[in-house]
């Protein structure tokens, strides 16, 4: 994903000084637009374009997102929940390119202050894009092991910053996130990616690996793991993932993605001790 700055009175220009980002995002910069090209405007103008958009998912929090078709979409960026309106992204998904623009308010708010992405509106323009592109994102510690990805799905408290601590430093190892992951399919692989939104251990890697096991994080006295039957690795994942409720045909596309998951990759329940005698562990599964 690319960024560019413009204004009312000038053409797009590439992504370049006034705007922030945050370390985590600066390891993410691509060189070039790739799948979908995001531009900025600083004017603050409306670019609706006589497009009407329907509220269909308010979670009460800081954003809102309208629709004016499927592909077509629009999240207002909010000043707290029924605050003012900082700014709105528009995106298509036919054309995969965007424009984020902000109101008079949004300018002049610390809030905004130049990102581009403010969380959580770029984790949302993910979940609207993912089910088009074969792919979903997963409450997840993701882990690199020497070119293969093992996949820590889990809730909150489950331990994936834990995982991400026990095997960040070991090896041959990258961390591609300890918080969120995305799975896509391309061709007949599937792979894991590395996201900027990361947990508590706040480490995160823009890798790309093929997935050779996941492993559904649990607690025990002693580390121990169970495989899984597909129907009950798939329920595992739809719990853990973020589907798009709003959206009914990405939510078949993203329960036929994991669908394809559970049947291609093996699954597992891992109970495990806060240890490193559980990254060995992992290692020895066959």
């Amino acid at each position: 994903m690319a960024v560019d700055s413009s204004s009312a009175d000038r053409e797009a220009e590439p992504y370049s000084s006034g705007l922030r980002l945050g370390a985590e995002y600066k390891k993410f910069i691509a060189p070039e637009p790739d799948d979908i090209s995001i531009v900025l405007s600083l004017a603050g103008s409306n670019t609706s374009q006589g497009k009407i958009y329907r509220c269909t998912f308010d979670p009460a929090a800081l954003w809102v997102l309208h629709h004016n078709n499927r592909s077509d979409f629009r999240i207002e960026y909010k000043k707290g929940f029924q605050g003012d309106t900082l700014s709105y992204i528009d995106v298509n998904l036919n054309t995969m390119d965007g424009i984020i623009y902000f109101t008079e308010e949004g300018l002049k708010s610390p809030e905004t202050g130049f990102l581009p992405f403010v969380h959580p509106v770029d984790g949302v323009i993910f979940l609207n894009l993912l089910p088009s592109c074969s792919g979903l994102l997963l409450h997840a510690c993701g882990i690199g092991d020497n070119g293969r990805a093992f996949i820590f799905p889990g809730g909150s408290g489950d331990g994936k910053s834990t995982t991400a601590r026990l095997w960040d430093g070991e090896g041959g190892v990258k961390v591609l996130s300890d918080e969120r992951v995305i799975i896509r399919e391309i061709g007949e692989q599937l792979y894991a990616f590395g996201t900027p939104w990361h947990g508590e251990v706040e480490v995160c890697d823009p890798g790309k690996l093929e997935i050779e096991k996941i492993f559904f994080l649990g607690h025990a006295e002693k580390t121990c793991v169970k495989q899984l039957s597909a129907a009950d690795a798939a329920a595992r994942m739809f719990v853990r993932c973020l589907p798009t409720f709003w959206d009914k045909e990405g939510m078949e596309l993203t329960l036929s993605l994991i669908k394809k998951i559970v049947e291609k990759v093996p699954c597992y329940e891992l109970g495990f001790k806060p240890d490193k005698s559980a990254v060995d562990f992992v290692r020895s599964v066959k």
